[in-house]
């Protein structure tokens, strides 16, 4: 629960921060800036809901960091989505500037998901 907590935290921090001190842009689609209309807000709404099933029911430990983060980066978004109507994104792809920017909860959501295929392709080798 402390890196749900602590990512919502420090996610929302660097947004505040980013606001006032950098470019940002206002991400209003769901993933990679692809919009969804009406459905940008309960879509990520229920993937939140179904990342925390998943973290109640998880037994393995690093799974449940791993669905901690994502958990707490989809919060975080979900929580910009309410408050201000889009996501705030505002850290630019050095080498790939046509990619659009980012923030810290999709970084965190990026490497729960990383950290999830790693130890599902672990497990599955040694399931053979």
């Amino acid at each position: 629960m402390r890196i749900i907590f602590l990512t919502v935290v420090v996610d929302q921090a660097a947004k505040f921060a980013a606001l006032k001190f950098l470019d940002t842009t206002c991400n209003q689609g769901i993933a990679f800036g692809i919009g969804f209309g009406d459905f940008s807000l309960v879509i990520p709404a229920a993937v939140v809901v179904l990342v925390s099933y998943l973290f109640v029911k998880e037994k393995r430990v690093w799974n449940k960091y791993a669905l901690a983060l994502i958990l707490g980066g989809g919060i975080s978004n979900l929580v910009d989505r309410i408050a201000r109507g889009c996501v705030v994104d505002f850290i630019p792809w050095p080498l790939f500037s046509q990619l659009p920017a980012f923030n810290l909860a999709d970084a965190a959501i990026s490497v729960g998901v990383g950290l999830l295929v790693v130890s599902y392709v672990k497990n599955s080798r040694n399931n053979f």
